[in-house]
């Protein structure tokens, strides 16, 4: 009995050494990246016009990119993100964005001023939570064309109904549910069902570095 009993202790030993040992090996992690683990069971979709669950706002953010980007270290300073530059018109109501050349989307089409005038439109036609990002500075669906225009392949003019701080429209447009979308793929599509309804698809309408596909580790 006692024998059994020392033999039981030395393989629970053993099996515990092997998981503490796997377990380490596991949680390795490079020293220049940041994993983190989300229940994606929620999640209704990736599409930043829609989307209301903050798993899938945090992984959008990272997916997707914008006009502006707001720098970590310090948020009241808006940056270049697909708008390589900007101005604002003496009145405060005109900002004309420069769109950042030799871009491309995932589909491997190129980024246009079209997909910027498109994404835009979209998020404020479609009403839903997020367009209140532009809804809040007076654009509606009824507007929003005359508003927001594409006035060449790099260049995007959006004109405010009202006189606003700038910095509030560039915060609006650092937010995920302004992320440029790529117009000709989903007018290719037919269906927004095709990505909205699947979180990760082969093909996401996406500018970013980062690609979502099943088996893919997001690292951020």
């Amino acid at each position: 009995m006692g024998i059994q009993r020392r033999s039981f202790l030395m393989t629970s030993a053993f099996i515990a050494a092997t998981l503490s040992m796997s377990i380490s090996a596991q949680a390795a992690t490079p020293k220049d990246q940041l994993v983190v683990a989300m229940n994606m069971s929620s999640m209704r979709g990736l599409d930043p016009n829609e989307l209301n669950q903050l798993e899938a706002a945090e992984i959008v953010a990272n997916l997707y990119e914008r006009l502006i980007a707001l720098p970590a270290d310090d948020i009241t300073k808006p940056m270049p993100g697909l708008a390589e530059s900007w101005t604002v018109s003496p009145d405060g109501k005109t900002f004309t964005f420069k769109i950042r050349s030799g871009v491309s989307f995932h589909s491997g089409n190129p980024l246009t001023a079209k997909d910027v005038e498109w994404s835009l439109r979209r998020l404020v036609k479609l009403g839903l939570a997020p367009s209140v990002d532009l809804r809040q500075w007076g654009f509606t669906d009824k507007n929003v064309d005359s508003l927001i225009k594409a006035s060449d392949d790099t260049t995007v003019v959006l004109e405010t109904p009202e006189v606003w701080n700038p910095n509030l429209i560039f915060y609006s447009l650092a937010s995920f549910s302004t992320s440029i979308l790529d117009s000709k793929l989903l007018a290719e599509k037919e269906k927004m069902a095709i990505w909205v309804g699947n979180s990760c698809k082969p093909l996401m309408p996406v500018p970013g570095p980062i690609r979502c596909g099943r088996g893919v580790s997001m690292i951020c």
